[in-house]
């Protein structure tokens, strides 16, 4: 990032979808994912989707939240304690993360949260881990296998 403050509604201009994206610099698994991210993030946007990433830090102070963003090409809210983090993430009507790293893809216009575990998802398309089986439901409405 540039270090630049800028509003909200203008960061997001065109957006279609927004990241939010938890992590820390003291998070071991948060670094061997960032650059996993990184690429996942870069091929979206190659790909022509208006997708946006916002790094919400769960540092605990503010020297770990600047080596955070030093290395992130996407937008952060300025540091604050994890507390206050979490209370405008509740605000807001989302879930609380369940650790670091989390993402939470988010409607950019109606901000509906689309998937609270979307670090899954960024996993999975990266090759990280294996996609579940898909299933599909049978005309009597149960699940089979695929």
């Amino acid at each position: 990032g540039t270090g630049e403050t800028v509003g909200t509604a203008d960061a997001l201009a065109g957006t279609d979808t927004v990241a939010l994206y938890f992590s820390a610099q003291w998070c071991a698994p948060c670094k061997g994912f960032a650059p996993y991210f990184k690429d996942f993030y870069s091929k979206r946007r190659k790909a022509g989707e208006k997708i946006e990433v916002v790094f919400i830090s769960y540092d605990t102070n503010k020297e770990g939240y600047e080596k955070s963003i030093a290395s992130m090409p996407w937008l952060a809210v300025p540091f604050a304690p994890v507390k206050n983090q979490i209370r405008n993430i509740a605000r807001a009507g989302y879930p609380k993360p369940k650790g670091t790293p989390t993402i939470f893809f988010v409607d950019a216009k109606s901000g509906k949260l689309l998937d609270d575990h979307g670090q899954t998802l960024v996993r999975r398309e990266m090759g990280l881990i294996k996609a579940a089986p898909r299933t599909q439901a049978s005309n009597d409405g149960d699940v089979k296998e695929a």
